[in-house]
C-alpha cells in the first residue's frame, strides 16, 4: 500500500477513537446525577483520564519500542472497555476506572499512530503527515460534540456515551489493512 494509504488507515483509526473524546464533556452532568457524586467526585472522573494519558505515556512508549502492531490492536479494546465499564458499574469507582482505562486507549492510538508516521514518513512529508492525523484527531473530537447536539434530550447519558464508542467499531474494522499496510521490516523491532 502506498504511503498515503497508511496516513489515511491512520486518520481514519485517529478519528474513530477520539469521537468519545467530544462528546464526554457533555455528558458529566449527566453522569453525576446519575451517579449521584459530589462535585470533587465529578471533577476526579473528569480529570483521570488526564491523568491516565499522562501517566501511560512512559510505559506505552517502551511497549510501543518493541511490540509497536500490538499496541495498535489493543487500542481500540482499551477505549471500549472502559466505556463498558463506565455504563454498567454506576459507582465513582466504576466511573473512575473506565475513564482511566479509555485514557490509556487514547494514548495508547496517539502514540501508535506517531510511531508510525515517525519511522515510515520522515522525510519532506512528515510535517504533513502529522498534521492530517492531528486534524482528524480534532474532527473526531468534535464529532462526538456534534453527535450528542442531534441526539434527543432523552437519550440517557450511557447509551450517548456508547454511541459516541461506535466509532471505535470503524477502528477495529481497518485494523487487519492498517497492519497489512506496515512496512514488513520493522514491524516491531526497536528503534
Amino acid at each position: 500500500m502506498p504511503a498515503r494509504g497508511l496516513i489515511l488507515l491512520l486518520c481514519l483509526i485517529g478519528a474513530a477513537n477520539t469521537v468519545s473524546i467530544g462528546a464526554f464533556p457533555a455528558l458529566l452532568p449527566e453522569l453525576g446525577a446519575a451517579g449521584a457524586l459530589a462535585d470533587w467526585q465529578l471533577g476526579v472522573v473528569a480529570g483521570v483520564f488526564g491523568l491516565a494519558r499522562m501517566v501511560a505515556n512512559v510505559p506505552a512508549g517502551l511497549f510501543m519500542t518493541y511490540h509497536l502492531s500490538r499496541a495498535l490492536l489493543v487500542a481500540p479494546a482499551f477505549v471500549l472497555t472502559g466505556a463498558l465499564l463506565m455504563v454498567g458499574g454506576g459507582s465513582f469507582a466504576a466511573f473512575l476506572i473506565g475513564r482511566a482505562v479509555m485514557g490509556v486507549g487514547h494514548t495508547l492510538t496517539t502514540l501508535g499512530g506517531l510511531t508510525v508516521v515517525l519511522r515510515y514518513r520522515a522525510g519532506a512529508s512528515l510535517a504533513s503527515s502529522l498534521n492530517a492525523m492531528e486534524f482528524s484527531a480534532m474532527l473526531g473530537v468534535l464529532g462526538g460534540a456534534g453527535l450528542l447536539s442531534v441526539l434527543p434530550r432523552t437519550v440517557p447519558w450511557h447509551a450517548a456515551l456508547l454511541l459516541a464508542c461506535a466509532p471505535v467499531a470503524l477502528s477495529l474494522a481497518l485494523l487487519p489493512a492498517l497492519l497489512r499496510a506496515l512496512p514488513l521490516r520493522a514491524r516491531d523491532e526497536p528503534r
